[in-house]
């Protein structure tokens, strides 16, 4: 999960571009191609987490 704290940008993810503005949360999936270009001073939180194991 990407959680962006100032500034903006573009975050290309699976060949679609999502706008970067202060309080946009994006889901990102484990592998998912992806590229980022900031048009200006850009601080993101990205937090990573293993998936949750299926219960068998």
């Amino acid at each position: 999960m990407v959680q962006v704290l100032e500034g903006q940008g573009t975050l290309t993810l699976n060949g679609e571009d999502v706008e970067l503005v202060p309080g946009r949360f994006v889901f990102m999936p484990a592998n998912a191609p992806h590229a980022l270009k900031a048009t200006e001073n850009l601080a993101f939180l990205l937090t990573l987490s293993d998936p949750v194991p299926s219960e068998n």
